[in-house]
């Protein structure tokens, strides 16, 4: 065995991987040359680089079926890598890994996958989710395939899938396809008859799982007929509804492909530029999409109050301006202002404000109500001081950052503000309170940011942390009580205030953030 490859698999660990039943606490495998390998074998969040000779085609791993890669930085894999894994079921080579953190950033960056993958018989799940594949082999030879995870790569097509899929993710694929024009999908998910859960490009679900089958849908927008025509000439009545306007903002960002660019679209020295450690860490370029309809949801529980016509809201990082636009066309708020540190993302968002002006989406009231800025979101210039709505995409950014922006944030927002967090919390504060910077000595501002929602979704990365601008007291320094902490669980049909689990049905705020979920659209 090749020196290297014996080296790799000395680092393999031993337990169940990630999300995958219960086979005890992780811990080291302690395999040594000349044994057989685990029948589990994880080797996720080592930074290897890439995969020794011999990996994957030794006889050694006929044992292997299961096997993660992930958190590797990966960008390409051996011809030969799947030879004599014959029998593997499970297969993880998405771009995170279990383990990660923006600290230590280790993401795949898978832009190719080897033939001989559709040729295992027997593979069950293959998650490659937060690559930057362009194209896939053909799977159609996977008859047991059942969970295919594809998010957040930029695909523009698909090859013939094994009709045995249940589970399949498109999440940020730029693809068609959404709740209103599923007829859009490409013919390869269309032709699925088996899905119970679908995640669309827009990241909402469909699905037996979801009360909302594929091929329900698909009878249902064919017999009400729609397509472009229909939806512009919905979009020019002034009672344009919601659904149409989320499915032209779907048009402009998925299908236009200035999504795609913002996923993909960085260059090494702009990729450099955005991964200092003064703008975010070394992973702070990754990329997500938020919807805003659960955005908005979560606004109101944490204040208490809908978005109206006196909010400012704030995107800070705000990439092709997605969300940001969204809130203009759909909400009352009276500006939102959308700040991106990359040149190349705030020029897609540039672009998304004029497809939306040339569809009749944008007139005068609403271009005044939309500000695109590239910048440094901890920049003085921007006028956060009127902002009442803050939204931070945050699991991609270290702690250091974080604590620059949590100090920042009481230094410049109101109280009474609400700041809405997807992936990652705020730092607890360390000293007596969040208090001017040294830089400001005439200020008299002593705000201080208070933990008061907080989301579960299980086993996914994307929790929302909601915090409100209040006057720092006495007591600037406390953590908050698990009461003091509204707690939404998703995922199970309970939500969780407190210490108390109640159902839906019995908080109509629970009842409404659930229907969201329900829906797909988290």
């Amino acid at each position: 065995m090749d020196p290297a490859l014996a080296d790799l698999l000395s680092r393999a660990r031993s337990g169940g991987i990630h999300g995958f039943g219960d086979q005890g606490p992780e811990g080291s495998a302690e395999w040594c040359e000349g044994q057989p390998l685990p029948a589990t074998l994880l080797l996720h969040d080592l930074r290897a680089g890439s995969l020794p000779e011999g990996f994957g085609a030794h006889p050694s791993f006929a044992s292997v079926t299961e096997l993660d890669l992930s958190g590797n930085v990966l960008q390409a894999l051996p011809s030969d890598v799947w030879a004599s894994m014959g029998s593997m079921r499970v297969l993880f080579l998405g771009g995170p890994g279990p383990k990660f953190t923006p600290e230590g950033a280790s993401c795949n960056v898978l832009e190719a996958l080897p033939p001989l993958l559709g040729s295992m018989p027997h593979l069950e799940h293959l998650s490659l989710h937060d690559n930057s594949l362009t194209a896939l082999p053909e799977l159609i030879s996977c008859t047991k395939l059942h969970t295919l995870r594809l998010d957040r790569n930029p695909l523009r097509a698909l090859p013939d899938l094994p009709p045995s899929l249940r589970v399949l993710h498109l999440e940020g694929c730029p693809l068609g396809g959404t709740l209103e024009r599923p007829g859009a999908l490409p013919a390869q998910v269309r032709a699925l008859s088996q899905l119970e859960d679908l995640q669309l490009p827009d990241g909402s679900h469909v699905g037996e799982f979801f009360g909302a089958p594929l091929r329900e849908l698909l009878a249902a927008t064919a017999e009400g007929g729609g397509g472009h025509a229909a939806l512009q000439a919905s979009l020019a009545s002034p009672d344009a509804s919601d659904e149409a306007t989320h499915a032209a903002i779907h048009e402009i960002f998925e299908s236009g492909g200035i999504t795609a660019t913002c996923f993909s679209g960085l260059d090494k020295d702009e990729l450099a530029f955005v991964n200092r450690s003064d703008h975010g860490g070394e992973a702070a370029h990754v990329y997500g999409d938020t919807n805003v309809r659960m955005v908005t949801e979560l606004f109101e529980l944490l204040r208490g109050a809908p978005a109206s016509g006196t909010d400012a809201f704030f995107d800070l990082g705000s990439g092709d301006a997605k969300l940001t636009l969204s809130m203009v066309l759909l909400t009352p708020v009276r500006v939102a202002t959308g700040i991106e540190l990359s040149p190349t993302r705030h020029q897609q968002a540039l672009a998304a404000q004029e497809q939306a002006r040339a569809r009749g989406l944008l007139g005068i009231e609403r271009e005044a109500r939309l500000r695109l800025i590239c910048g440094n979101m901890l920049g003085l210039e921007h006028g956060l001081a009127e902002a009442t709505l803050v939204f931070c995409y945050s699991l991609c950014l270290d702690d250091p950052f974080l604590r620059q922006l949590r100090a920042f944030l009481a230094r410049q927002l109101p109280v009474g503000a609400a700041v809405l967090l997807r992936g990652r919390p705020l730092p607890a504060v360390a000293d007596a309170g969040e208090r001017p910077a040294d830089d400001e000595p005439g200020s008299d501002r002593a705000c201080r940011l208070e933990l008061a929602l907080q989301t579960f979704i299980i086993n996914r990365q994307h929790q929302y942390y909601g915090y409100r601008v209040v006057a720092a007291g006495s007591d600037a320094t406390a953590a908050p009580t698990p009461e003091a902490v509204r707690y939404v669980e998703l995922e199970v049909r309970a939500c969780r205030f407190g210490e108390t689990f109640v159902t839906p049905a019995s908080d109509a705020a629970a009842v409404q953030l659930w229907s969201l979920f329900e829906e797909g659209r988290t």
